[in-house]
């Protein structure tokens, strides 16, 4: 997987399956439903209003956690830079590892270019 994502790997002939910009909305259909997408998630479509909107929400944040910081036991400032603690290990839950025989009992293996290839064809007609 990481050598697929890398490109470091490539599976000959798969430039042959779903191209993204056939999956891209057309211009008509954009102007067309944009107004009630910004209805519906609350965001200004118009371009300098989404970036002012998004500043300010980004410095409304900032502002909140600058406020928390002397109170968070798990960052500390060293020589000017930001340090988070690493955080503990959480206890396993009881019968997680029955759970986990459970599920591998039931499982069998798969190959990669089998996944590779159902999760091509389920994008492509999601």
């Amino acid at each position: 997987m990481v050598e697929l994502k890398s490109g470091d790997e490539c599976i000959p002939g798969s430039n042959h399956f779903a191209d993204y910009r056939d999956q891209l909305l057309a211009w008509e259909e954009y102007h067309r439903d944009i107004a009630a997408y910004d209805e519906m998630v609350g965001l200004p479509i118009e371009g300098a209003a989404l970036v002012a909107h998004l500043k300010a929400r980004l410095t409304r944040v900032a502002q909140e956690k600058d406020q928390s910081f002397p109170d968070n036991a798990d960052l500390r400032i060293e020589n000017g830079e930001p340090v988070l603690r690493r955080l503990e290990k959480s206890a396993t839950p009881a019968g997680l590892r029955g759970f986990e025989e459970l599920i591998a009992d039931r499982l069998e293996p798969t190959h990669l270019l089998d996944v590779l290839r159902d999760t091509e064809h389920w994008l492509r007609w999601t």
